[in-house]
């Protein structure tokens, strides 16, 4: 090798070296460790959203704290407030959408993930969240639907109601095994933030866009001709019934407080009117109970746990061997913001029909995940009422556990 070779070669592995050199002194590429959104859904209401009378889940209707199917739509928000797309992999058309069938719900919690940016709480400080458990409990929701069109979407979920056919009068749902109950939550202007290593994390409240409402009777044995004739529910108007359960929902309903925007803060369409007053079929039998009383809420203490072991005690006596009570529905339908009231009407001997009126304590009292059952049992002294609306006070009862 010549000399002026060789002082290239040298030349050349001095600046292999320097470059080396200089590559390891640059500061290393940031890592996407934070690149796991974890949106958490807790099913199930908190303490802060409680009201009178919430539905308490039946362990023979295992249907009414089911997951079928969930669906979740993430929207995003600029600094400025404004609706853009999310520019993830993960997106569909701006928009984070997951769909999720044979839910496990079990545990109460559901979380929800999305593959997103390491800076993503910078880009899209706030989120708008919907989310819908049992879709396909309502006709106007097919198995496929769901996917967004892009931002303007949220019009789109924003308008979804339940419908006559939906849990309405004309269509008594008694059972919802196949599909399960329509529930929704919603969490608008959400901040995103980091909590740990790795997830940004939010929450949102899920809850039964339905209420219930269920009769239960019982006799002494002597009273063999004893029977319910009839059951009707009206509404309070003075003038006679004229409204009673709204004939549209809307899906969504919130209120600021609790979902960040409120949103049909009723849950109630007004424009699409009410259904008038409706009967119920009433029983062809009542079971026999040598002390019906003893289902009675009369003397119960107040407290939560105090009224889920009541509720049970009737469900068992009710699906005893042989039962100790009858049960007629219990029934899932819009709520109404108005003060429901009734009538049942009954025979003690066989041929002399008589009614009696039951009513709702407040208005409010039969709005969404509320419960409403109507104890009445046969003595010697004729028919005993015992409504139970649990007007008191507040339950804290957490019914997606």
């Amino acid at each position: 090798m010549n000399r002026l070779a060789f002082i290239w070669c040298l030349l050349l592995a001095m600046l292999s070296l320097l470059l080396v050199s200089c590559d390891n002194n640059e500061e290393p590429a940031v890592e996407t460790d934070r690149s796991l959104f974890m949106l958490n859904i807790h099913l199930h209401e908190g303490s802060a959203a409680t009201r009178s009378g919430e539905v308490f889940s039946d362990d023979y209707r295992p249907f009414e704290k089911a997951i079928r199917t969930l669906r979740v739509w993430v929207f995003a928000r600029d600094v400025n407030g404004s609706l853009v797309e999310i520019n993830v992999s993960d997106a569909t058309n701006g928009v984070l959408y997951a769909k999720i069938d044979n839910v496990d719900a079990s545990s109460g919690d559901k979380e929800v993930s999305f593959n997103v940016s390491n800076n993503f709480n910078e880009a899209y400080p706030e989120l708008d969240i919907y989310a819908i458990a049992n879709a396909e409990s309502l006709s106007s929701i097919g198995a496929d639907w769901g996917e967004p069109t892009g931002v303007d979407f949220t019009s789109t979920l924003e308008g979804l109601s339940l419908g006559q056919s939906d849990f309405g009068t004309s269509n008594l749902v008694a059972d919802a095994t196949s599909t399960g109950l329509p529930m929704s939550g919603y969490l608008k202007r959400a901040h995103v933030e980091i909590q740990g290593d790795n997830y940004i994390t939010t929450d949102v409240k899920m809850k039964r866009a339905v209420s219930k409402i269920r009769f239960v009777f019982a006799k002494v044995p002597t009273m063999t001709s004893a029977a319910v004739t009839g059951i009707n529910l009206t509404d309070s108007s003075p003038d006679g019934p004229s409204s009673l359960i709204p004939k549209k929902e809307w899906l969504f309903s919130g209120t600021a407080a609790d979902n960040g925007e409120a949103l049909h803060e009723n849950g109630i369409d007004a424009a699409g009117g009410y259904e008038p007053e409706f009967s119920i079929t009433p029983p062809s039998s009542i079971a026999d109970n040598l002390i019906p009383s003893s289902l009675g809420w009369s003397g119960v203490d107040n407290s939560t746990a105090a009224r889920q072991e009541w509720e049970k005690r009737l469900s068992d006596a009710i699906h005893g061997t042989p039962p100790f009570a009858t049960e007629v529905g219990p029934f899932y339908l819009h709520e109404s913001p108005l003060m429901l009231q009734g009538t049942i009407s009954y025979t003690l001997d066989g041929l002399n029909i008589q009614t009696k009126a039951f009513g709702m304590s407040n208005e409010g009292d039969f709005l969404r995940n509320h419960s409403w059952t109507i104890f009445a049992y046969f003595s010697e002294g004729g028919l005993v009422f015992e409504v139970a609306n649990w007007d008191n006070e507040n339950v804290v009862y957490k019914p997606f556990i």
